[in-house]
This record gives structure tokens, sequence and C-alpha cells, in this order.
């Protein structure tokens, strides 16, 4: 059923396969100069390997990538997401609930509100018949309108979003002296250290560029607990959105 091409590498084990194309296996660029696109550097042994992974792999993780509400598109994580084993495809609530095998779902800077029967299914997702385990992702923009609804679904547990774009002062923690292009910081603590310690390192820099303020609502509550996993330094700021220049 694949459609292949000369030049394509085809990768096999059992009853999957995954096919790679020269655009797959090197970094391009074009030039105004000319009609077609000069190889710049080889990404071979990362594609391959990502292939080899992704037929070998016995278990899937399907990721949903909501839509429906201006989301912002994400084709950059969607691809590394498809390059490390996860099938992701995009779910638009107005018309149908989150797939039951569904591991994570991802929320990208929505502009509109989601309805009342929308964060329902955002809920029933999460409490998965009370035996947890799921995910949800969200991705806040600054520029994005108010959303009573999904702010009041993420405060429940334990996120706030705050209004503005946030700064950095200390020229040692910002990238290309851009006081925007920010560098977070590992936090590290009790509540934290089962997800810190995946990081492959700490000692690279953590760029969060016009990133949106958050606040912790609540440590613990119930059954639910929020920590801070990045969290920018004390000479760092939030400037509105409608600042003068």
């Amino acid at each position: 059923d694949l459609s292949l091409q000369s030049g394509n590498v085809l990768i096999t084990c059992g009853e999957k396969a995954k096919v790679l194309t020269a655009y797959d296996l090197f970094n391009t660029q074009t030039s105004a100069y000319s009609t077609g696109a000069s190889i710049t550097s080889s990404r071979a042994e990362e594609a391959v390997t990502s292939a080899i992974m992704n037929v070998v792999s016995e278990k899937s993780y399907k990721v949903a990538v909501l839509s429906g509400h201006d989301e912002t598109e994400l084709p950059v994580l969607t691809s590394l997401l498809e390059q490390n084993t996860y099938q992701v495809e995009s779910v638009h609530l107005a018309v149908g609930e989150i797939p039951e095998d569904t591991n994570v779902v991802v929320i990208c800077a929505p502009l509109r509100d989601y309805t009342e029967e929308e964060i329902r299914l955002l809920e029933k997702f999460l409490d998965n018949g009370t035996m947890y385990g799921k995910n949800l992702l969200y991705i806040a923009d600054p520029t994005q309108p108010s959303l009573p609804n999904l702010e009041l679904f993420l405060s429940d547990w334990g996120i706030n979003l705050e209004s503005g774009v946030v700064y950095e002062t200390n020229v040692n923690n910002v990238i290309s002296m851009n006081p925007y292009y920010a560098i977070a910081q590992y936090v590290s603590n009790d509540a934290t250290e089962k997800y810190t310690e995946k990081f492959a390192s700490r000692s690279y820099p953590a760029a969060m560029p016009s990133a949106r303020p958050l606040s912790i609502a609540f440590e613990a509550k119930g059954s639910r607990s929020t920590a801070t996993l990045l969290q920018f330094s004390a000479e760092s700021g939030v400037a509105p959105v409608d600042a003068e220049e």
C-alpha cells in the first residue's frame, strides 16, 4: 500500500514499515539564485534510527492535536513526535470525542474559547474512568484573548494563565541579546524529581521565547497537586501586551 519512489529507503519489521525519502535523510536549503534545493548536511543517522524505533516498538503512543478553535498549527512538533514513534491525529471536539486509546492531548494557543461540553470531554479524557494515566499539554501564547471556560478548566488543575509576555533583564539569561528570548531555569525538588530526572541533561538551556506567564493556583488540592518544572529568574518581569514601545 506504500507509494515508493526511486531513492526511497524502506525500513521494515514484521508487518510494520517506514519509508524515508531524501528529504528525511538530508537537511536542505533553497536559494534565490536557483530553482532547486542544495544539501547542507546529513541527518541520515537520526532518521534511520527513528524509523527503526518506529517499526520495532511494540507499543504505540497516540497524540491528539485539538483543532476547531483557531489553534496554532505545530508542524515541527508533529514531525518530531512522528519521528519518535508517536501516532498523531487531529481531533475536533465539536464533531467527536477524544479516542479512548489516546495517550496525550495537545492544545496550542486557541483564539476561541471551548464550550462547556468540550471542557466536559477534556475532563472525561483525563479522568479515564477513574484510571487516570492520561496527559494534556497546553501551550499558551501572549496574543490570546480571554478564554474563560478554558482558563477555569486549567485553574481547576492548578494552573493560572496570566496576561503579558515575559522579559529577562539579565543578559546571561537571554539568547541573541533579546530580552524576550529568555532562558528558563530547571526547578528541582521532591515534587518535581520524577519529571526532572527524565531530562537528558540540565546543562542545555531551556529557551522560552515570547512566553506567556503562568502561576500556580495551588500546590495541593484534594487528589491534585501542581509543581513547577521550569521558572524564570528573579530578574525577569512581565510586559503588558499593549505596552507602548
